[in-house]
């Protein structure tokens, strides 16, 4: 993929633009690629049917079993197609043309992120997230050093090569909401720290969401609790199976938004996500952009 170098270039005023980092440019072949998987779809479903109705014509048990597995098999594999189509047909550039403050979201480079976010056939937890923020703002996240291959379905990557720290410290304070999933290596520990020195509490949020995904939620929270209270003065809210995510009040103190795991996928997300929030809106100004979003979810 070709690459673009952006400079710095505004010291009054940051904008997204004026950070140093680089992107991966969509290819005319990932292009080609997106399209061709996303219309490979159409004649698997349109071959499907006659196979079904054939083997179905048997007669026999086993071929009936066959034939009802095959509706199972062809949903398997739109699905894959249609969101490997999403990753060819991702389009990085379109952030350079967007003006409004980003959202960026925290994470580490850990084998459990890699693994959740390399899947295929199911939504991710940054894909939920991406889903729901990107109304509000552009969703970002600084990407591996050397990463290549396909994007990844979420977060757009930004890629930067001088001093990562210096870089996040800036995109931290133009960002519109900072999301960080909730971890304790020494990075993230280093990231929690400087957001509370460089972003207003009501732009703060901490996602548990990837820790539902692979269990051991409950002795992660009790651990991560120490490094919480040291850094906020505030002990993390008792802990609840269905905590997701963390917002803060004026003064730092953590309140939980709890999303019940019989409610999974993205649209519950966004109207648990909002529905609890609203003394955290409360607090932001009249022109922040989650009443419009209210308004559009149907939620105000």
């Amino acid at each position: 993929m070709s690459k673009k170098h952006l400079s710095e270039s505004k010291p009054k005023k940051l904008k997204l633009q004026d950070i140093n980092f680089e992107i991966n440019f969509r290819t005319p072949g990932n292009l080609i690629l997106g399209i061709l998987s996303f219309t490979a779809i159409i004649p698997i479903i349109v071959i499907s049917v006659p196979i079904f109705v054939f083997i179905v014509s048997q007669g026999g048990c086993i071929e009936r079993i066959i034939a009802y597995l095959i509706p199972f098999a062809v949903i398997s594999a739109s699905v894959n197609l249609y969101r490997l189509s999403k990753r060819y047909l991702h389009n990085p550039a379109r952030l350079l043309n967007d003006s409004r403050p980003p959202v960026l979201y925290l994470r580490t480079f850990g084998s459990q992120s890699a693994e959740v976010e390399q899947r295929l056939n199911k939504k991710t937890p940054e894909e939920m997230l991406a889903s729901t923020f990107n109304r509000i703002g552009p969703f970002i996240a600084v990407g591996k050093p050397g990463e290549e291959g396909l994007p990844l379905l979420g977060a757009t990557r930004l890629y930067i090569n001088t001093d990562w720290k210096a870089e996040v410290e800036k995109l931290m304070s133009i960002a519109e909401f900072v999301i960080i999933n909730a971890d304790d290596t020494e990075s993230i520990l280093w990231e929690i720290e400087k957001s509370k020195e460089l972003v207003a509490p009501h732009k703060l949020i901490f996602s548990f969401m990837t820790r539902h995904e692979f269990g051991g939620l409950e002795p992660f929270y009790h651990r991560f609790a120490k490094s919480f209270t040291k850094i906020f003065n505030h002990p993390l809210p008792e802990f609840n199976e269905d905590i997701c995510f963390l917002y803060f009040h004026s003064d730092w103190s953590p309140h939980p938004i709890l999303i019940p795991k019989t409610k999974p996928g993205c649209i519950n997300l966004r109207r648990n996500f909002f529905l609890n929030t609203e003394d955290f809106i409360s607090q932001a100004s009249i022109d922040r952009p989650f009443f419009s979003l209210f308004k559009h979810l149907k939620l105000m």
